[in-house]
């Protein structure tokens, strides 16, 4: 899945997204699609992106339910569910 994540440049895509100025979690949210859309046989398998913009701004998505990560700032501490992909199987 690794090779997949990286063939279809997707963490370029979320750096290129968020400089356009779309927010952290939609441009995680956009390098999933991209990834499943591309490379169908990635649907069953996890894939998460997390991305944290210079002035703070966070965001993640996973292709699947069921990725969290860790958020500490001075408004938040704890675990944050990611946005996921509807799922369809």
């Amino acid at each position: 899945m690794a090779s997949e994540i990286v063939r279809i440049c997707s963490t370029f895509l979320i750096v290129e997204l968020m400089h356009q100025g779309r927010a952290p979690q939609e441009a995680c949210l956009e390098a999933a699609l991209r990834l499943v859309g591309r490379v169908p046989s990635a649907r069953p398998y996890q894939a998460a992106f997390i991305a944290l913009r210079r002035d703070g701004e966070y965001g993640g998505a996973s292709a699947r339910p069921g990725f969290a990560y860790a958020v500490r700032t001075c408004l938040a501490d704890g675990l944050v569910d990611a946005p996921h992909l509807p799922v369809t199987e």
